[in-house]
């Protein structure tokens, strides 16, 4: 006679001696899962200014920032780079026989030649366009543009739409090319349209040499331009380049290069600008002999 069995029986598992098999896991999209949105509520304590800026500043990163510009075979790269007024630009010298040579914006200046391995950094105050070359090699050029700084945040409770009160120079409503603008006024602008240069050319303005005699450079210009002299004297130690501001009218102009110039065999370099600002091709002239 068999032994009874006295194993409990649940309802619903396995009869006694079947074997027990492990059920197969059941797919992921099969598991259901309950997703909850929760809404998050800003506190009424946050003025709701202060939230459009912290929206503004994620939306629109700065527009500019201090540069770094670095001058290497034979270019600047990059070429234009723009900052906020009262920030910086530093160029790293990555080769030998090359300057930072600002001739035309508020302010002018002159690096010198730099070593390699050396920087040369200068502070933009004033909103503009500079224009720069090195005065060794005519294809390098670069421009910076200085941009105002963008104004303070308005006060906790003010109107996050306010206009200020000194008038909007820097507002989304202020036309760029106005009458009233500080930076397009001629006053930081030699070569604006009102000079007495007369009407912008849209073309670029063309020079080109009509020889060299008795000291005197002749020149035929397209159209009435600003002429910038630069020349170098053979021989000399530190190969120092000198620079000359005039002007010249449509046609033809003898430039009497004794005036800038002692006795001496002379490198001598001539850019034109007109009066929007465009700028020719330079012209070359490697032996020019003054006496």
């Amino acid at each position: 006679m068999p032994a009874p069995d006295y194993r409990l029986s649940v309802p619903g598992t396995m009869p006694p001696g079947r074997a027990m098999q492990e059920a197969p896991p059941a797919p992921l999209w099969h598991i259901p899962v309950s997703l909850e949105l929760a809404t998050v509520r800003i506190p009424a304590s946050i003025p709701a200014a202060a939230v459009a800026l912290g929206a503004f500043i994620f939306a629109n990163p700065a527009m500019a920032a201090p540069a770094s510009v670095n001058v290497v075979n034979h270019s600047f790269q990059p070429g234009d780079v723009t900052v906020n007024a009262g920030e910086g630009v530093t160029w790293n010298f990555q080769e030998s026989g090359h300057d930072i040579d600002v001739y035309d914006g508020p302010e002018k200046f002159s690096s010198g030649k730099g070593a390699p391995g050396t920087t040369y950094a200068h502070t933009f105050n004033t909103a503009g366009i500079y224009k720069y070359i090195c005065d060794y090699h005519s294809g390098m050029s670069g421009t910076v543009t200085v941009v105002k700084a963008a104004p303070a945040a308005p006060a906790a409770g003010g109107s996050a739409g306010s206009a200020p009160s000194n008038g909007s120079a820097g507002s989304a409503s202020t036309s760029a090319g106005s009458a009233g603008s500080t930076a397009g006024s001629s006053a930081a602008n030699p070569l604006d349209p009102s000079s007495s240069l007369g009407a912008v050319d849209a073309a670029a303005p063309t020079i080109r040499s009509r020889g060299f005699k008795a000291n005197h450079l002749r020149l035929q210009l397209s159209t009435d331009s600003r002429l910038v002299v630069r020349w170098v004297r053979v021989g000399a130690a530190g190969h120092v380049v000198h620079k000359a501001v005039t002007r010249g009218k449509k046609g033809t102009v003898a430039l009497d290069l004794s005036r800038w110039m002692r006795s001496g065999l002379y490198r001598v370099h001539v850019i034109a600008f007109d009066a929007g600002g465009n700028v020719s091709r330079p012209i070359h002239l490697t032996h020019v002999s003054v006496r």
